[in-house]
């Protein structure tokens, strides 16, 4: 799983990550572990999860080899099995975008954009 962009990273894999700040199943747990994230990044991963619906069953913060940042929320799709990976990869000068990948019941990447990037 992952996004693969310019610079050859797949993010969501564990190639390109370098430290685990968190993973928690409740956006509630995900807001109150915000501290454990560098400061230049904490506003910005609040806003993410501030905008997500309390549906998302997995929450995950990673620094990647580049220095980003990489918020990543799950959320299980309406067909059983299914899942929406939301990530949001915020860089060292705060710059991020927000990515979405779809995976299908049997794992398979169905749907991938860019949803949002703001500069």
């Amino acid at each position: 799983m992952g996004l693969k962009y310019g610079n050859g990273m797949y993010y969501g894999t564990r190639g390109s990550i370098i430290q685990t700040y968190y993973r928690v199943s409740t956006k509630r747990e995900a807001k109150a572990m915000l501290p454990l994230l560098p400061k230049e990044v904490q506003a910005s991963a609040k806003n993410f999860l501030n905008n997500s619906s309390g549906k998302y069953d997995s929450y995950s913060a990673s620094l990647d080899t580049s220095g980003n940042t990489i918020i990543v929320m799950e959320n299980p799709g309406r067909v059983p099995g299914s899942r929406a990976i939301y990530f949001k990869v915020i860089d060292k000068n705060g710059k991020s975008r927000v990515y979405k990948e779809t995976y299908d019941p049997q794992g398979r990447l169905v749907h991938s954009k860019t949803k949002k990037e703001v500069k």
